[in-house]
């Protein structure tokens, strides 16, 4: 695997969380709604990945869980990774390390578009939550009618955001999670500390994933929430001011956390933003 293919925050409204990321100065492409599930997203797009918020259109349908992770809380759902390989190719490779994902399924949506609707498809691979708890719901997605996605258009935000360098998920122990990740990723890509795992992702070395017990000194608690959970997500922009100046404009607290713009999960769909310069 490479790095992030997209973070999936699940929200209750998707009018509501299209207002709340307007307002932290992204662009949000049209709507896309799943063919062969109950549920439609907003995909908020950077050059090699994206933030999608997803939520249920149709309770009558399917919906791949997401009305029980609902029934609790918004927030991060999951995370899809990316691979340069043929997902069944992938899906070959994670077997012999010895996980137990499923075999890989094609999903459509279609894009919804002034013009009309455009299907988007997808090849995924998704792994056994037993396999890898730290990381929540998490999957490889093989794109594969990319071009539909990345208009140059979609691309530009007002906020100057541009990558998803970090995710961090929050844990009890970390007793057995670095072997848990090394037969996810590559095993010199994962690094364990006292109170916290780091695993680099190859995709250029800046992009990585962070499991701790240390959510409350670094200030990632999400209360009632039972460990372990995805936290935060990490977002790189170009400008710190004209962030700060956007958010301050559309009244969104926000607090500097070392070198981070930190926006609370009360005014991002309950994770935590974490904003840098890169």
């Amino acid at each position: 695997m490479k790095g992030f293919d997209h973070p999936v925050i699940a929200v209750k409204n998707l009018s509501e969380s299209h207002a709340v990321y307007s307002n932290l100065g992204f662009t949000i492409p049209p709507r896309g709604s799943h063919i062969e599930w109950g549920t439609g997203n907003w995909c908020i797009m950077f050059q090699k990945n994206y933030l999608e918020h997803r939520g249920i259109i149709d309770a009558d349908r399917y919906t791949h869980g997401l009305e029980n992770f609902l029934a609790e809380r918004e927030g991060l759902l999951g995370t899809a990774f990316r691979s340069d390989l043929d997902n069944r190719d992938l899906y070959k490779n994670a077997v012999a390390a010895g996980l137990n994902p499923t075999e890989p399924q094609e999903l459509t949506r279609n894009f919804e578009l002034k013009t009309g609707k455009v299907p988007v498809s997808f090849r995924l691979v998704f792994f056994n939550k037993d396999d890898i708890p730290a990381l929540m719901a998490s999957l490889v997605c093989e794109h594969l009618t990319p071009e539909l996605l990345r208009k140059p258009e979609y691309l530009v935000h007002p906020n100057t955001a541009y990558d998803i360098f970090e995710m961090t998920s929050v844990v009890e122990t970390l007793d057995g999670i670095s072997e848990q990740l090394k037969k996810l990723f590559a095993e010199e890509a994962v690094e364990q500390e006292t109170d916290q795992i780091k695993v680099t992702l190859p995709d250029g070395g800046t992009h990585r994933v962070l499991v701790n017990t240390r959510a409350e000194k670094e200030g990632l608690i999400l209360p009632n929430v039972v460990t372990p959970y995805l936290s935060s997500c990490g977002i790189s922009i170009r400008d710190r001011t004209v962030l700060k100046h956007i958010l301050e404009q559309n009244n969104v607290p926000f607090v500097q956390h070392g070198s981070l713009i930190r926006v609370s999960p009360e005014n991002a769909c309950g994770l935590y933003l974490d904003f840098a310069e890169k």
